[in-house]
């Protein structure tokens, strides 16, 4: 029972110390700037990005999951295909509107690019 006891505390530190770091290493911001988009932690780091007409959106998985970039609505009408690791995706938006895009690999994986004149 100690034994026990002493693995279930020794868990709860060790989940509550991972927790504090994933929040001082991930602030929301994504680590390429106002025009990116991090895939992590089965989501996209920001979920709803806001763009001007023209801009080059990059993806950038920093996970060790394999996931997708894949269309739901709007345009351009384009896939990542399977993303790992380190692995980048960009388009470039040319029309405003929203495009709805989602991992098709994990349900609820889901993101939005919202593009302005």
């Amino acid at each position: 029972m100690k034994f026990f006891t002493g693995l279930l505390i020794g868990a709860m530190v060790m989940g509550t110390t991972l927790s504090s770091c994933y929040m001082v290493d991930s602030p929301g911001t994504p680590q390429g700037g106002g025009n990116a988009v991090d895939i992590q932690n089965n989501s996209f780091n920001p979920a709803i990005l806001n763009v001007t007409k023209g801009t080059e959106v990059t993806w950038t998985h920093r996970g060790s999951i394999t996931h997708n970039v894949t269309p739901v609505s709007g345009i351009p009408n384009t896939s990542s295909g399977s993303m790992n690791s380190g692995d980048t995706f960009k388009v470039t938006f040319a029309a405003a509107g929203d495009w709805d895009y989602q991992c098709t690999l994990h349900s609820g994986m889901t993101g939005k690019i919202h593009v302005t004149e």
